[in-house]
Protein backbone atom coordinates (compact mmCIF):
# COMPACT_ATOMS: atom_id res chain seq x y z
CA UNK A 1 0.00 0.00 0.00
CA UNK A 2 0.99 3.59 -0.54
CA UNK A 3 1.71 5.81 2.38
CA UNK A 4 -1.16 8.20 3.08
CA UNK A 5 1.00 11.25 2.35
CA UNK A 6 1.44 10.10 -1.26
CA UNK A 7 -2.26 9.41 -1.95
CA UNK A 8 -3.56 12.74 -0.62
CA UNK A 9 -1.87 15.02 -3.21
CA UNK A 10 -3.18 12.81 -6.01
CA UNK A 11 -6.68 12.89 -4.56
CA UNK A 12 -6.54 16.68 -4.15
CA UNK A 13 -5.36 17.15 -7.72
CA UNK A 14 -8.24 15.08 -9.08
CA UNK A 15 -10.79 17.04 -6.99
CA UNK A 16 -9.32 20.38 -8.13
CA UNK A 17 -9.30 19.34 -11.79
CA UNK A 18 -12.87 18.06 -11.47
CA UNK A 19 -13.96 21.47 -10.10
CA UNK A 20 -12.25 23.55 -12.79
CA UNK A 21 -14.53 22.62 -15.71
CA UNK A 22 -17.60 23.29 -13.56
CA UNK A 23 -16.30 26.72 -12.52
CA UNK A 24 -15.47 27.54 -16.16
CA UNK A 25 -18.93 26.52 -17.37
CA UNK A 26 -20.55 28.58 -14.61
CA UNK A 27 -18.51 31.62 -15.64
CA UNK A 28 -19.56 31.26 -19.30
CA UNK A 29 -23.23 31.12 -18.26
CA UNK A 30 -22.95 34.31 -16.16
CA UNK A 31 -25.59 36.82 -17.22
CA UNK A 32 -24.11 40.14 -18.32
CA UNK A 33 -24.66 43.54 -16.79
CA UNK A 34 -24.21 46.50 -19.10
CA UNK A 35 -23.97 50.26 -18.75
CA UNK A 36 -24.79 52.56 -21.65
CA UNK A 37 -25.29 56.16 -22.72
CA UNK A 38 -28.59 56.74 -24.52
CA UNK A 39 -29.67 59.54 -26.84
CA UNK A 40 -32.57 60.14 -29.16
CA UNK A 41 -35.82 61.89 -29.87
CA UNK A 42 -38.72 61.11 -27.54
CA UNK A 43 -37.03 58.08 -25.93
CA UNK A 44 -38.17 56.75 -22.53
CA UNK A 45 -34.98 58.20 -20.93
CA UNK A 46 -35.40 61.59 -22.60
CA UNK A 47 -32.96 63.08 -25.09
CA UNK A 48 -29.86 62.05 -23.12
CA UNK A 49 -29.70 59.33 -20.51
CA UNK A 50 -27.89 56.52 -18.77
CA UNK A 51 -29.12 52.91 -18.83
CA UNK A 52 -28.17 49.89 -16.70
CA UNK A 53 -29.17 46.52 -18.15
CA UNK A 54 -29.12 43.20 -16.30
CA UNK A 55 -29.49 39.85 -18.05
CA UNK A 56 -32.28 37.80 -16.44
CA UNK A 57 -31.83 34.70 -18.61
CA UNK A 58 -30.33 33.81 -21.96
CA UNK A 59 -33.16 35.53 -23.84
CA UNK A 60 -34.45 38.17 -21.40
CA UNK A 61 -33.03 41.32 -19.83
CA UNK A 62 -34.24 44.27 -17.76
CA UNK A 63 -33.07 47.82 -18.49
CA UNK A 64 -33.44 50.65 -15.96
CA UNK A 65 -32.66 54.16 -17.13
CA UNK A 66 -32.65 57.80 -16.11
CA UNK A 67 -32.20 60.84 -18.28
CA UNK A 68 -33.28 64.32 -19.10
CA UNK A 69 -35.44 65.91 -21.77
CA UNK A 70 -33.47 68.75 -23.34
CA UNK A 71 -36.55 70.96 -23.78
CA UNK A 72 -37.48 72.03 -20.26
CA UNK A 73 -34.72 70.00 -18.57
CA UNK A 74 -37.21 67.55 -17.08
CA UNK A 75 -35.88 64.32 -15.53
CA UNK A 76 -37.14 61.01 -16.95
CA UNK A 77 -37.09 57.46 -15.61
CA UNK A 78 -37.75 54.17 -17.41
CA UNK A 79 -37.95 50.41 -16.92
CA UNK A 80 -37.87 48.24 -20.05
CA UNK A 81 -37.94 44.43 -19.98
CA UNK A 82 -36.65 43.06 -23.29
CA UNK A 83 -36.64 39.77 -25.15
CA UNK A 84 -33.31 39.17 -26.86
CA UNK A 85 -32.29 37.02 -29.83
CA UNK A 86 -28.50 36.93 -29.81
CA UNK A 87 -26.22 36.03 -32.71
CA UNK A 88 -22.42 36.21 -32.79
CA UNK A 89 -22.12 39.98 -33.16
CA UNK A 90 -25.75 41.02 -33.75
CA UNK A 91 -28.79 40.94 -31.46
CA UNK A 92 -32.43 41.74 -32.07
CA UNK A 93 -34.34 43.10 -29.05
CA UNK A 94 -38.06 43.59 -28.47
CA UNK A 95 -39.16 45.49 -25.38
CA UNK A 96 -42.26 46.71 -23.60
CA UNK A 97 -42.08 48.87 -20.48
CA UNK A 98 -43.02 52.04 -18.65
CA UNK A 99 -41.48 55.47 -18.23
CA UNK A 100 -42.33 58.60 -16.30
CA UNK A 101 -41.44 62.27 -16.57
CA UNK A 102 -42.82 65.70 -17.34
CA UNK A 103 -43.90 66.19 -20.93
CA UNK A 104 -44.03 69.51 -22.78
CA UNK A 105 -45.33 69.88 -26.29
CA UNK A 106 -43.06 72.48 -27.90
CA UNK A 107 -43.88 71.34 -31.44
CA UNK A 108 -47.64 71.38 -30.95
CA UNK A 109 -47.87 67.64 -31.57
CA UNK A 110 -50.96 67.32 -29.40
CA UNK A 111 -52.96 68.85 -32.24
CA UNK A 112 -52.64 65.42 -33.86
CA UNK A 113 -53.59 63.48 -30.72
CA UNK A 114 -56.91 62.92 -28.99
CA UNK A 115 -57.36 66.51 -27.83
CA UNK A 116 -59.09 67.45 -31.05
CA UNK A 117 -58.06 71.04 -31.75
CA UNK A 118 -58.00 70.52 -35.50
CA UNK A 119 -55.40 72.76 -37.13
CA UNK A 120 -54.76 74.67 -33.91
CA UNK A 121 -51.68 73.71 -31.89
CA UNK A 122 -51.97 73.04 -28.16
CA UNK A 123 -50.06 76.28 -27.44
CA UNK A 124 -52.47 78.33 -29.61
CA UNK A 125 -55.51 76.78 -27.95
CA UNK A 126 -54.17 77.45 -24.44
CA UNK A 127 -54.84 73.87 -23.40
CA UNK A 128 -51.66 73.09 -21.42
CA UNK A 129 -50.94 75.58 -18.62
CA UNK A 130 -47.86 73.77 -17.26
CA UNK A 131 -46.15 70.49 -18.01
CA UNK A 132 -47.04 67.76 -15.60
CA UNK A 133 -45.81 64.26 -14.98
CA UNK A 134 -47.05 61.63 -17.38
CA UNK A 135 -46.78 57.86 -17.30
CA UNK A 136 -45.92 56.28 -20.64
CA UNK A 137 -46.40 52.73 -21.88
CA UNK A 138 -43.60 52.02 -24.36
CA UNK A 139 -42.82 49.35 -26.94
CA UNK A 140 -39.67 49.13 -29.04
CA UNK A 141 -37.72 47.09 -31.54
CA UNK A 142 -33.92 47.28 -31.45
CA UNK A 143 -30.91 46.15 -33.43
CA UNK A 144 -27.64 45.78 -31.56
CA UNK A 145 -24.08 45.32 -32.82
CA UNK A 146 -21.35 44.18 -30.43
CA UNK A 147 -17.70 43.21 -30.37
CA UNK A 148 -15.59 40.68 -28.48
CA UNK A 149 -14.58 43.31 -25.88
CA UNK A 150 -18.19 43.87 -24.79
CA UNK A 151 -18.70 47.26 -26.47
CA UNK A 152 -22.06 47.58 -28.22
CA UNK A 153 -24.16 49.97 -30.29
CA UNK A 154 -27.94 49.71 -30.40
CA UNK A 155 -30.55 51.59 -32.39
CA UNK A 156 -34.21 51.43 -31.41
CA UNK A 157 -37.46 52.43 -33.00
CA UNK A 158 -40.37 52.63 -30.62
CA UNK A 159 -43.67 54.15 -29.66
CA UNK A 160 -44.91 55.60 -26.39
CA UNK A 161 -48.53 56.13 -25.32
CA UNK A 162 -49.49 58.38 -22.40
CA UNK A 163 -51.40 56.16 -19.97
CA UNK A 164 -51.69 58.61 -17.04
CA UNK A 165 -51.56 62.41 -17.09
CA UNK A 166 -50.79 64.66 -14.13
CA UNK A 167 -50.82 67.98 -16.02
CA UNK A 168 -53.16 70.81 -15.19
CA UNK A 169 -55.16 71.46 -18.34
CA UNK A 170 -57.44 74.31 -19.34
CA UNK A 171 -59.83 75.61 -20.43
CA UNK A 172 -61.77 72.41 -21.09
CA UNK A 173 -59.83 70.16 -18.68
CA UNK A 174 -58.86 67.76 -21.45
CA UNK A 175 -56.30 65.05 -20.77
CA UNK A 176 -53.31 64.02 -22.85
CA UNK A 177 -54.05 60.33 -22.15
CA UNK A 178 -53.90 58.25 -25.29
CA UNK A 179 -51.42 60.59 -27.02
CA UNK A 180 -49.01 58.51 -29.16
CA UNK A 181 -45.39 59.55 -29.69
CA UNK A 182 -43.01 57.53 -31.90
CA UNK A 183 -39.34 57.61 -30.87
CA UNK A 184 -35.91 56.89 -32.27
CA UNK A 185 -32.94 56.19 -30.03
CA UNK A 186 -29.28 55.25 -30.07
CA UNK A 187 -27.21 53.61 -27.36
CA UNK A 188 -23.49 53.04 -26.89
CA UNK A 189 -22.26 51.01 -23.96
CA UNK A 190 -20.17 48.24 -22.56
CA UNK A 191 -20.53 44.99 -20.66
CA UNK A 192 -19.46 45.38 -17.02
Amino acid sequence: TMPRSQTMPAARASVVSARRPMADSTASMRLPSRLALTTGLGTPTGNVGLEYTRGLSKHFELALGVGVAIHGGHPQGAAMPRARLQGDAVALTVGAGMSVGAFEDPAGLLAFGDIGHGDQTAAESGTIVRPGPVLWSNAELGLELGDQEGVFLRSVLGVGVITADGAENQPRGESRRGFVLPYLGFTIGSTL
